[in-house]
């Protein structure tokens, strides 16, 4: 009766992303237990954030460069990644009250295109605005 097949066909194909932590580069139809795919996400920055710290630590300068330079790379890559897919178009409530207009598909593939790198960088942003001010 509340049998999902399409996680355990998921989770025959994709499990050993999750064992790995990186279920987070694949796309959400795809995913084995979708809903842990923030726990790669932390885990990663938990990994990334040491290097970014001893660099700011060493030479603050230059780790503030890098912090800067992360945030401008991955901002263009989102950009892109939007524009590419065409998802420029925001959402407004003319939208939502269509009653056409497949709004369950849009927000699926919006939130495909947020749920990879941004948290990490997003939550970077927040640990180093809280360190350096």
């Amino acid at each position: 009766m509340f049998f999902d097949t399409s996680v355990v066909s998921a989770c025959n194909s994709n499990w050993i992303l999750n064992v790995l932590f990186v279920s987070n580069y694949i796309s959400s139809d795809q995913t084995c237990m979708f809903w842990s795919w923030s726990v790669p996400a932390i885990l990663q920055l938990a990994l990334i954030a040491p290097a970014f710290m001893i660099i700011l630590i060493k030479n603050f300068r230059t780790g503030l460069g890098a912090i800067i330079m992360g945030h401008i790379m991955f901002m263009v890559i989102e950009f892109y990644r939007f524009y590419s897919n065409g998802f420029v178009k925001q959402l407004s409530f003319d939208d939502i009250a269509a009653t056409n207009n497949p709004i369950n598909e849009f927000l699926q593939k919006i939130q495909g295109c947020h749920q990879n790198m941004e948290p990490i960088w997003e939550a970077w942003h927040l640990d180093t605005c809280a360190i350096l001010f």
